[in-house]
């Protein structure tokens, strides 16, 4: 007699943090920030965020507007409009005499040493009036390397400050200054978007607990290989048959429109700001 093989029990979907809606989302923004950066190097020189929209993107589509972002990465601007703020109210106040320092004449001033310090601060005032809010800190040099940066990291951990610390820069992070501290260090792929919103997300819903600070360090050459993350993301979303090509072109363009628009605009109110840090 045949032996009967057992029903199997159908399984229920995988639930998904992203849906295509945010992946198409995260996409276009990722266009957005791209093109933003463009108009900045022509226009004012400024540091470019090229190379970084993932990380950026990722770190900040979720946030609501009661939430912070310190930026002292040089890209405020771009971090500014993705916090919601619109392109007149800090394009036109652009100082177009501000560049890069050529690298053999920069010197690493004390703010920028300490930067992780100086966030902490800003996030630490402004938590004070928001109540279950988060702060979202784009550092660009390693946070701790100096007694005042440690003293500040310390600080957010004893008082269980709701800060994310976004690591963007470009040399290693000193992640076993961080760990020794007792900050939570999550290394993820910065050219990723998918893989950075899922530790955000993470992040976020551990920082609105109460449960502290953490730190997201962004990984920019992933097996020693600097990828495009826009290029990386079209590829991840043609895998899921949800690229198709100029499908975003009305909106680029209009966004084009919107950035010219905004550098001939002449009164504005630029976003505040403490010495290169800009806070939104």
């Amino acid at each position: 007699m045949a032996r009967k093989s057992p029903q199997k029990t159908p399984t229920a979907p995988a639930f998904s943090l992203i849906s295509n809606e945010k992946l198409q989302q995260m996409y276009l923004s990722m266009l957005k920030c791209r093109i933003l950066d463009s108009h900045l190097r022509r226009s004012s020189k400024s540091s470019s965020s090229k190379g970084r929209e993932a990380a950026l993107v990722a770190s900040t589509i979720d946030l609501r507007s009661e939430d912070a972002v310190i930026d002292s990465c040089g890209e405020g601007v771009v971090t500014s409009f993705l916090k919601g703020l619109p392109l007149s109210s800090f394009l036109p106040n652009l100082n177009k005499s501000h560049g890069k320092i050529p690298a053999a004449k920069r010197k690493v001033s004390s703010s920028e040493v300490i930067e992780s310090a100086i966030a902490t601060g800003i996030a630490s005032a402004h938590l004070a009036k928001s109540a279950e809010s988060i702060a979202v800190a784009f550092l660009s040099y390693s946070p701790g390397v100096s007694a005042a940066a440690r003293g500040a990291l310390l600080f957010s951990i004893t008082r269980k400050l709701p800060v994310i610390y976004v690591y963007t820069g470009k040399e290693a992070l000193k992640s076993e200054i961080l760990s020794s501290l007792g900050l939570p260090v999550i290394p993820v792929d910065g050219t990723d978007v998918v893989a950075v919103y899922r530790v955000m997300h993470e992040c976020a819903v551990r920082a609105r607990r109460g449960t502290g600070p953490s730190v997201i360090a962004c990984d920019f050459s992933a097996k020693g290989t600097r990828r495009d993350p826009i290029r990386s993301m079209q590829n991840y979303l043609a895998a899921k048959g949800l690229f198709h090509k100029d499908q975003n072109r009305p909106d680029l363009r209009a966004f084009e429109k919107e950035i010219k628009q905004a550098f001939k605009a002449k009164d504005a109110i630029s976003p505040s700001r403490a010495g290169n840090i800009f806070f939104v």
